[in-house]
């Protein structure tokens, strides 16, 4: 092995340390896919009817106050999100409500006495229900909202009004359905303070309540428009729901998150079933698969980053990059029986499983990433096995994708790839070196993708962001650990669009209802 540059990081006697995210940059690229693939939903849009109460209370708010003080809507809102904590309370603990932990203990220190929330949502308040300055709307929900289309601004002002067509639309369509008891909410808004009676009146507002009408057709239709563009978000948007639709369908249940991003990467239904789709769907279908694919590659060096740093823990004084780097890789080729010729061999010699999600089939994907989510008691490997199977997903992802290139450029050649690391890139880099001898392959995978990616990334946020966030450091031609890291997967939405179709009536436990059927069917 060739002298290995060494790496110099920058050492302080002081340093705000912070546990980085992201730790080789690929991470961002997972992002990127599944933004434009599901957007107007994120992961912290919990529940939908928050879009209508938020659009409901803008019209509202423009009708009977018309403040363009900043600080005047902001309490509105503030107070707003703490009842409706209250309400969803009260009704039964509901889930995906912002300021539940607080509404919790209110409750239950205020009997039934009065309960008094002005005090707590108050701007800047030290007793807040929540810190955000602009509470679940600030942190969560703005930003979709604005996305999607359903709250524009003014030109006269920066307070949020319902957009023209179909925000005003959604307004008119909550103010309907939740009838007298909105003029309730509002007058408890205007006097800052509600009683257990009144919180249980108001129950037909909680998230979980939304009655067959105009409103739960807004929502449909909002999340299930089409659009004369085939490349507008609303129709990504649409496509991504229809898969999770057809799924609940074909199996008869509602998917969990992680079984449904695995079942569009192996096309793949309960017990290795085919997933049989429409072509405009399976070509929806294929674009998630990569996604996956691009999970699952930096899992893999994720991990490699991982066992370098375990195995640093052994050198406390520090020891050579060359010497850590041969030793992982030695530990990782004698993993295998037999060592490979080359890399290009290495990847041919790997069987692909028929489904890749399988729990069963030790070549599936699923169980070569097994070891990232599950406790070591589960999956029984020690760190160098977790390694080796680490680089044979590296090679299995590899020789399953030779298949869905036009996918895997289409989603990916859009970034840079200099700060965008992705399944693309590592693809490149694999195939470069695909006739280098294994261990030699092994050794520059460790150095270049996974050591000095990490250094690179952690000295950008340090530039940019002021976040000190190395894992190994430098000194004196030696490296040490300094922190921890693990795989850890992206969400990609998926949860919380399947709780929005389960909120409209789409979705039950028995999988696509008979109305979420013909929104298929209609789609």
């Amino acid at each position: 092995m060739t002298k290995i540059e060494q790496v110099a990081v920058p050492q302080w006697t002081k340093l705000s340390k912070k546990r980085g995210v992201d730790p080789l940059g690929m991470q961002n690229s997972s992002v990127r896919i599944y933004q434009r693939l599901l957007p107007g939903i994120s992961n912290v849009t919990l529940r939908i009817r928050y879009y209508g109460l938020y659009v409901w209370l803008a019209d509202r708010y423009a009708r009977d106050i018309g403040d363009t003080d900043q600080t005047a809507w902001q309490r509105r809102i503030r107070r707003a999100e703490a009842l409706y904590a209250l309400i969803a309370q009260v009704k039964g603990g509901e889930r995906g409500v912002g300021g539940a932990e607080w509404a919790e203990k209110r409750l239950a220190t205020a009997g039934e006495r009065r309960l008094d929330f002005r005090d707590d949502t108050e701007p800047g308040s030290d007793t807040h229900y929540l810190q955000n300055p602009w509470g679940v709307f600030g942190q969560a929900y703005q930003s979709q909202l604005f996305a999607i289309g359903l709250l524009a601004y003014a030109a006269e002002h920066e307070i949020a009004t319902p957009a023209p067509g179909v925000g005003d639309k959604l307004a008119q369509a909550f103010a309907a359905s939740v009838g007298e008891m909105g003029d309730l909410f509002l007058g408890t808004l205007d006097r800052g303070w509600t009683s257990r009676k009144d919180l249980d009146a108001m129950s037909s507002m909680a998230p979980s309540s939304i009655a067959r009408g105009s409103e739960r057709d807004c929502y449909q239709a909002l999340l299930l428009r089409s659009s004369a563009e085939n490349d507008s978000p609303d129709v990504e948007r649409r496509r991504t729901l229809q898969l999770i639709l057809h799924w609940a369908a074909a199996t008869g249940r509602k998917p969990g998150s992680d079984e449904l991003r695995w079942s569009m990467y192996s096309a793949c239904l309960d017990e290795g079933q085919s997933w049989v789709l429409p072509d405009y769907l399976e070509a929806h279908r294929l674009r998630w698969s990569v996604y996956q694919a691009n999970e699952i590659a930096h899992i893999a060096l994720e991990t490699l980053l991982k066992g370098l740093l375990n195995q640093l823990e052994a050198y406390p004084a520090g020891c050579s990059l060359e010497q850590l780097i041969a030793e992982a890789a030695s530990k990782v080729r004698a993993c295998f029986k037999t060592e490979p010729e080359d890399w290009n061999s290495f990847v041919e010699a790997q069987r692909l499983s028929k489904d890749a999600s399988s729990t069963t089939d030790a070549n599936s994907e699923w169980m070569l990433t097994r070891h990232s989510w599950m406790r070591q008691s589960q999956h029984g490997m020690n760190e160098a096995e977790q390694c080796a199977a680490a680089v044979r997903a590296l090679a299995v992802v590899q020789k399953r994708m030779r298949s869905r290139k036009v996918e895997v450029v289409a989603e990916l050649s859009d970034l840079d790839p200099l700060g965008f690391h992705s399944l693309l890139t590592e693809l490149a880099f694999l195939e470069h070196n695909a006739d280098m001898g294994f261990e030699a392959l092994l050794q520059r995978l460790f150095l270049e993708r996974v050591v000095r990616r990490h250094l690179w990334v952690a000295m950008r946020k340090l530039q940019y962001h002021g976040d000190y966030t190395f894992l190994i450091d430098t000194d004196d031609g030696l490296v040490r650990k300094r922190g921890d890291d693990g795989p850890v997967w992206t969400g990609p939405r998926l949860g919380n669009a399947i709780v929005f179709l389960e909120d409209i009536g789409l979705l039950s436990e028995k999988g696509a209802t008979e109305r979420g059927r013909r929104a298929l069917v209609a789609a």
